[in-house]
């Protein structure tokens, strides 16, 4: 049986994020929040965004209460900081990785709500564990450009900030080797991109065919490509959605080449 953690951001869309738990039934919630209550009715605009985002936290646990009682556990940190939340969030993983060594653990990270900070940290984030996901909950509606707020969208901004992002050999590595470009881009041209069972991808391997294939998955698979079933060479191989992007991409820059 799967351990299921849902690290949540916790922002202004709250029912969003109460329909990510309801959806996905974790066994642990954790509510990254703002470090403390503020005062509504002070001058400061941010401030008084980071007060709605503390009652935000605690509407969540109310309405969860019945079900998870001590099942959630809320984490204060700074909102607005990259190094706070990736910090933040590290300890909490590591600590769950560590408890659940023995029984299979699925993470997601809810990035719904939140300071664009915090969401490019917990992305940056996930590329550390196979455990982790990133999840995202669109808006059922979508907002007319009439009805945004004129001084937001004509607002000139501050200073631009450089956003770290964890650098990947993963395009280096597709780049130099034939046979990992060859299943992408199969993979990709199969109806729901996908191939069952795995050995239908064998003749892309040469000689040591079968051998070359399921090595070539196994990197695919450690860089969140494709994704496969549990029963090896028989098992399903699908693209992720990553894997789709990344297959078109390969797909452009040969029809380049080929001109």
């Amino acid at each position: 049986m799967t351990y299921r953690v849902l690290v949540v951001l916790v922002g202004f869309y709250y029912r969003r994020i109460l329909h990510h738990i309801i959806e996905f039934l974790p066994d642990k919630v954790y509510l990254i929040t703002a470090t403390e209550p503020i005062e509504k009715n002070i001058e400061n605009a941010e401030k008084r965004w980071y007060s709605i985002i503390y009652e935000n936290a605690e509407k969540i646990e109310k309405e969860l209460a019945g079900i998870y009682r001590k099942r959630i556990e809320r984490v204060p940190t700074d909102l607005r900081s990259y190094t706070e939340v990736f910090t933040t969030v590290f300890k909490i993983v590591e600590r769950e990785l560590e408890a659940s060594k023995d029984v299979e653990i699925e993470i997601r990270f809810d990035i719904t709500s939140a300071p664009l900070h915090a969401r490019i940290a917990m992305i940056n984030l996930a590329t550390f564990w196979k455990e982790v996901e990133v999840y995202y909950t669109p808006a059922k509606g979508q907002f007319a450009p009439e009805e945004y707020n004129p001084s937001l969208v004509e607002d000139e901004g501050e200073k631009p900030e450089l956003l770290p992002v964890i650098k990947s050999e993963a395009y280096s590595v597709l780049k130099r080797d034939t046979l990992l470009r060859s299943i992408i881009l199969t993979l990709n041209e199969q109806p729901n991109k996908m191939v069952e069972p795995q050995h239908a991808l064998c003749d892309l391997g040469g000689k040591k065919s079968a051998m070359a294939v399921s090595r070539a998955l196994n990197i695919l698979e450690s860089y969140g490509i494709v994704v496969r079933g549990r029963r090896e060479k028989s098992a399903r191989v699908s693209l992720t959605l990553l894997g789709q992007a990344i297959a078109r991409s390969l797909a452009t820059t040969s029809n380049s080449n080929n001109r």
